[in-house]
């Protein structure tokens, strides 16, 4: 169930532009995008959302972390690295959470270095999206 939540929250990141660009996947209640990211990282394109909770059960963190970075990757139009995206993103905040948005840039800029760059899987997990201070930002714009 912990990828469901997972993908569930990514979508909501995403909001309701990403559905258009999505066509319905006949698995059932999986997104599409999620499924696909989840069919690239296992490069299994037999796996199937009705088994959502088995499937779920055998991912590790890193494994969550890399279907997060690919939903962003495939939602970007211009296909950036996640680094690039988020960084771009952050250049939108409101002055709802300004007051986070040097803490923002700095842990990003900090997990670009530790990883690399384009490695979006090592981005998502350094940055812990659900924990401060990117909780802030995903909180403030969902």
């Amino acid at each position: 169930m912990k990828l469901c939540w997972i993908i569930l929250i990514a979508l909501c990141i995403f909001g309701i532009n990403a559905r258009p660009n999505s066509e319905p996947d006949n698995d059932g209640g999986f997104e599409p995008l999620a499924l696909q990211c989840l069919r690239e990282l296992k490069k299994d394109p037999t796996l199937s959302a009705k088994n959502c909770d088995e499937i779920e059960s055998s991912l590790t963190d890193d494994e969550r972390n890399c279907i997060l970075a690919c939903m962003f990757r495939r939602n970007d139009p211009d296909k950036k690295s996640l680094y690039e995206y988020l960084k771009s993103q952050l250049s939108t905040i409101d002055n709802r959470i300004q007051v986070y948005r040097d803490e923002l840039l700095e842990k990003l800029n900090s997990c670009k270095a530790l990883v690399g760059e384009g490695n979006d899987c090592g981005v998502m997990k350094c940055i812990e999206l659900f924990k401060p201070p990117f909780a802030h930002w995903y909180l403030q714009t969902n």
